[in-house]
């Protein structure tokens, strides 16, 4: 009995302590997060440069048409990727309770969709297209003739794959539900269009891409399409886009997942009738937050909720299989001769944590995400800046393209997924070891009282 009391008492004070450890480890960890986004912020300037002359321009209002005027900052670019980062800064405003990462995203979309200048690059791109200005040769223009990705914001004018508006799409909602402005509901509805009718699929309905080779499924495309068609769908009550989600969910697992491995392949030719080769990380990490993504919008009473449920939990094992020894995990997952990347890292956390917190998955399942930070947490030097980021990658029937795909400094890719994951493991309840332990010892103490 009085071993037991000693016990109780020795695990509080235990707790006590590593509790207000765990505090200051916390502030710390903020701090970096601030650090990685503060750094942002100070690159982000809302202004346009002449790349030939190095001049600047708050506006291209009355500026003459020209190839070498771009956006200053790339954080500023509409890619994909930049997307993935407004969400972050509008989760890390919340994480902190300070406006400006906010602010900013809202005054990012000001600056690209509703201050006038994009019309400007409208004309570029066309100018690019056919070498021509106002119906005249451009010598200038002839140069560039076909590779409209030399103008800025040309994604939004392309609108043929997904990555042009998802992502994008997805926080511009979050800014919209706030801001109500009616040029932001407009790309919204037309984002929704072309996810709902103009999109390459299969004959079922399954998302797809017409390359490398005809439809073919790419499992980077469920970040890239669910996370804004469930945002949409509660937006505007669109029953039918949210099981339009659910079932890429579903029909990506179907296709995808490899329950030998608890790991999904990066592609399927649909041709071939065959998987691509490569479990990779950062393609594992799209499914995992597009999942957790969904289920955070998706009713409790979907009659599907179970299954994706039961999904994730699965991936999650595999995960958590395959976690190397430093917490992080690999740019190839099941092939420990690659090297540990930070973007798949750090959505893995950011998926497993938002699981935790929502209670679909195991509390145990948190030491996975923790060991998972500290390895993260070694990627980021003391200024803030952020290695071991796999760059953009297609598809490809060799590993040795996945073995060698460069690993960058401070890519947007990786700093957009390390702030998104700290937003959502920093809430994390830590020490449920501690917690479960004090239960056991308290029921222990009741059965020996019993006996005596």
């Amino acid at each position: 009995m009085r071993n037991i009391k000693k016990i109780l008492s020795l695990l509080f004070v235990t707790f006590i302590m590593t509790n207000t450890f765990g505090q200051n480890t916390r502030s710390k960890d903020v701090d970096v997060l601030r650090g990685i986004a503060d750094k942002i912020l100070a690159n982000s300037e809302f202004s346009f440069t002449d790349q030939n002359t190095g001049e600047r321009y708050e506006s291209v209002k009355g500026l003459p048409l020209s190839p070498d005027l771009k956006v200053t900052s790339e954080y500023n670019e509409w890619k994909y990727q930049n997307g993935v980062l407004n969400l972050a800064f509008i989760k890390l405003s919340e994480l902190t309770s300070d406006q400006k990462y906010k602010e900013h995203v809202h005054g990012k979309y000001d600056f690209i969709l509703n201050s006038g200048n994009l019309g400007y690059f409208e004309k570029q791109v066309k100018a690019i297209k056919s070498g021509e200005v106002d119906g005249k040769p451009s010598p200038e223009f002839a140069k560039l003739r076909g590779n409209t990705a030399k103008a800025s914001f040309w994604q939004i004018f392309r609108l043929k794959k997904l990555d042009d508006c998802g992502a994008q799409g997805a926080a511009l909602i979050e800014v919209y539900k706030e801001d109500g402005e009616e040029i932001y509901r407009k790309y919204i509805e037309r984002f929704a269009k072309f996810v709902r009718e103009e999109e390459c699929r299969l004959e079922d309905g399954t998302l797809a891409r017409p390359i490398p080779r005809e439809y073919t499924v790419w499992s980077d495309d469920l970040y890239m399409s669910v996370p804004f068609m469930a945002r949409y769908a509660a937006l505007t009550d669109d029953t039918e886009m949210m099981d339009d989600a659910v079932f890429q969910l579903l029909r990506y697992f179907d296709i995808l997942f490899d329950e030998e491995k608890g790991l999904y392949f990066h592609c399927y030719f649909t041709e071939l009738e065959t998987c691509g080769v490569a479990h990779w990380g950062r393609a594992n990490g799209w499914v995992i937050v597009a999942t957790v993504e969904l289920l955070t919008l998706l009713p409790e009473d979907h009659p599907h909720r179970d299954q994706l449920i039961a999904n994730l939990e699965k991936h999650i094992q595999g995960l958590a299989r395959h976690q190397s020894g430093s917490g992080c995990w690999r740019q190839l997952l099941d092939k420990t001769d690659s090297y540990t990347e930070t973007t798949c890292t750090a959505m893995f956390i950011y998926g497993i944590s938002k699981a935790v917190n929502n209670g679909w998955i195991d509390k145990d399942y948190t030491s996975v995400a923790k060991y998972g930070w500290e390895g993260l947490m070694t990627k980021i030097s003391d200024e803030y800046d952020v290695k071991d980021i796999c760059m953009g990658s297609s598809t490809d029937p060799s590993l040795s393209f996945y073995y060698n795909r460069p690993a960058l400094v401070n890519d947007s890719h990786g700093l957009a997924t390390v702030l998104l994951a700290g937003t959502e493991y920093l809430k994390i309840k830590e020490f449920y070891e501690f917690v479960n332990m004090s239960k056991y010892l308290k029921k222990a103490e009741k059965k020996n009282a019993n006996r005596n």
